[in-house]
């Protein structure tokens, strides 16, 4: 395979740096040592925005996704709680009185959404504050646990969102650290006449 100065270089971070690793090869082997200087520079720190970026996108995963998913879990749970709790008071089915505390639309369901939720919870905090008698504090069906659980679940949500933007940064510098590359081994190629690798 042979290099024109209008090669289309492959996509990959891996390709590319196999690419540029073949180069380096063939230019050493010609005795064209000091060719490989700005290919060096810019291999380096493309392998190292790999490396971070591909962290990234594993951590989520891992640790981020999960904790999201046990605060959510944790506000369902306590959603349950409160229902379980107001049925006496409140009837075992949906009436007018439900919306009082959060559960419109006519039924007893959980929105699907954050902000479904996220509504729900508030509205059944204000109903718990206004109406003191209804909370069970031994089954933590209280105004405070709903706070803390609001709290938890807005934190866990950003962290997230923050690592998302952590991680399209690294993919940039990474896309940016790919072009620079591309471009320092079409300067090489076009010094040196378009050598096959």
């Amino acid at each position: 395979m042979s290099f024109m100065p209008h090669h289309r270089f492959p996509e990959t971070v891996d390709g590319l740096a196999d690419t540029a690793l073949r180069l380096i090869s063939r230019l050493v082997g010609e005795g064209k040592i000091e060719e490989t200087l700005g290919i060096r520079q810019a291999l380096e720190p493309l392998l190292l925005r790999h490396r971070e970026y591909l962290a990234l996108r594993a951590e989520p995963g891992k640790v981020l996704v999960p904790a999201v998913h046990r605060a959510e879990a944790a506000l369902l749970r306590f959603i349950g709680q409160c229902k379980a709790a107001l049925r006496p008071e409140l009837g075992p089915r949906w009436n007018p009185r439900w919306a009082e505390a959060g559960f419109e639309g006519g039924n007893l369901a959980v929105p699907g959404s954050f902000r479904g939720r996220k509504e729900l919870l508030l509205k059944l905090r204000a109903f718990l504050r206004a109406r003191p008698e209804l909370q069970e504090p031994v089954a933590n069906v209280a105004p405070a646990r709903a706070d803390q659980l609001l709290e938890s679940l807005q934190a866990a949500r950003n962290t997230l969102r923050g690592h998302a933007a952590r991680q399209r940064a690294a993919r940039l510098a990474r896309e940016k650290a790919c072009s620079l590359l591309r471009k320092r081994l079409r300067s090489a190629l076009r010094r040196s006449g378009g050598l096959p690798v």
